[in-house]
Parts: C-alpha cells; sequence; structure tokens
C-alpha cells in the first residue's frame, strides 16, 4: 500500500531530507537490478527473498509494503512508524505520478493531449506533454481550476494550450455541444492521440469509518465478517492532523 509520511529519522539516505513529508510507493526496489534499471522496478530481483511465489510462479515481484511474507514480509502503512527499505529509490513525492502519466501513455511529437482534471497533478502532465513536442495540450476540468492553469501557462507555449469547461457543456444522449464533440472539433474533426485521466476524488466520498490505531485487530474482524458497512477505514494515530471539515467522527471499539 501507499502511505505519506513525514520523516522522521535518517539512515544515510542522500536525496531526502528530515522533516518532510513523503510518499513511499507500495513496492520497494532497490534501483540498481536488472529490472530496475528498465524502469520495471516492480519486479525488482533484490527485495523480496520469499522462495513461495518463485517456486509456485517461476518467478518472484518485488518486496511490497503490507502485502505479507509472500510479498518480502514487509509491515504496512497502516502504524504510526514505518521503515521504509533503500529510502533514496523508495520515497518520493507526487511528481512521479505527472510525469508518468505522459511517458507512459506514450505521448509523441505533433500529439494532440487531452488531460480531464487540472488540479496539482493535472498541471504536470500539461508541462511534460509539452516537453515531449505534443502541438495541442487541452485540459477539461472548471473553474477557478482553469483560470489557474490559464495564469502559470508557460508563456513559450501559449499556443498549445486549450481549456474547456465540462459545466458549459451538455452531457449523455444530445445533440448540443458535449466534451465529445468539442474535443473533435479541436482535433480537426479526428480522435485524441492521448488522453490522461487526472482527476481527484475525494477521500470522503469513500471513507466509511475513523478509527483509532489502538483499535484496529479489532476492525480487521469486523471488516472481514463484512460489519458496520465497512468500506474503508482511516486509522488516527498520535501523528494525524487535524481532522478537516466533514470528516468522520471517531468511532472507538
Amino acid at each position: 500500500m501507499n502511505f505519506v509520511a513525514t520523516l522522521m529519522k535518517l539512515a544515510q539516505l542522500r536525496r531526502v531530507q528530515k522533516g518532510k513529508r513523503y510518499v513511499a510507493s507500495f513496492q520497494i526496489a532497490c534501483g540498481d537490478c536488472f529490472f530496475c534499471k528498465r524502469k520495471l522496478s516492480s519486479q525488482c530481483e533484490k527485495t523480496n527473498s520469499n522462495t513461495t511465489e518463485r517456486a509456485m510462479y517461476g518467478g518472484r515481484s518485488a518486496g511490497m509494503f503490507g502485502y505479507s511474507q509472500f510479498m518480502g514480509g514487509f509491515a504496512g502503512g497502516q502504524a504510526e512508524y514505518v521503515r521504509v527499505p533503500l529510502g533514496d529509490v523508495n520515497l518520493s513525492d507526487v511528481l512521479p505520478a505527472s510525469y508518468n502519466a505522459v511517458h507512459d501513455t506514450a505521448v509523441y511529437p505533433g500529439d494532440k493531449v487531452a488531460i480531464f482534471g487540472a488540479g496539482p497533478i493535472g498541471q504536470m502532465p500539461g508541462i511534460f506533454g509539452t516537453k515531449t513536442g505534443a502541438t495541442k495540450i487541452i485540459f477539461v476540468d472548471t473553474e477557478p481550476r482553469l483560470t489557474i492553469i490559464r495564469n502559470h501557462w508557460p508563456a513559450g507555449h501559449t499556443d498549445k494550450l486549450e481549456l474547456i469547461d465540462y459545466r458549459k457543456l451538455s452531457f449523455g444522449v444530445t445533440n448540443r455541444p458535449a466534451i465529445v464533440s468539442k474535443l473533435k472539433e479541436l482535433c480537426s474533426g479526428r480522435d485524441l492521440d492521448a488522453a490522461i485521466e487526472c482527476a481527484a476524488l475525494d477521500p470522503l466520498q469513500i471513507v466509511s469509518h475513523c478509527v483509532r490505531m489502538e483499535d484496529l485487530d479489532k476492525v480487521y474482524y469486523r471488516f472481514e465478517n463484512r460489519e458496520d458497512s465497512m468500506q474503508e477505514v482511516f486509522a488516527e494515530t498520535k501523528f494525524s492532523l487535524a481532522a478537516c471539515q466533514g470528516c468522520l467522527k471517531r468511532m472507538n471499539y
């Protein structure tokens, strides 16, 4: 599982700093083996010593946080402290998600690209897209994000920028302008070359319970038995930030 945490203690790390918040990858990579050098870090050869997976499937994946002994036996992120092996490789921020969105989608020179969601994660694929040679970057979102994009867009690429406010368009079965027809219009009647989805999900829409870390043992049994309509659970620790507006009230078990 991915998790976000404040770095409390360093062990000969060079690229990260104590006291800053980082995202930890769910997989654990060494950064130096055959697969890591080919950017296939989920197949890292050095971070999962479990032999059962190799015996069953002829190979094994990288070690992963919170996925039992089968994936290396590393404790997960539902904890007050987590030990992150090879922190220089496995701690990062959200920027790589934007970078990989462009390069994994394979945006080529001359492409017309639509980005659905113009928040922080969506803004950067637009920038990376221009650097790959895309000729048109189309953001689909609404205000105030579209204005923010316009005001912060690189001056040298203004001719490539297009903004679509989905709230001003129709949807479903209709003969009025809709997102699809607008995209066709901006692409000279043709389809997009690439589409990147960066729409954020409000976590409060999916979190069903807020519990104390001390109650997790009881919560796991309730979750397994499908009690209390549990869906996604937020575990509050002594390091958790103050609850935001609209957060669920913490339950004690």
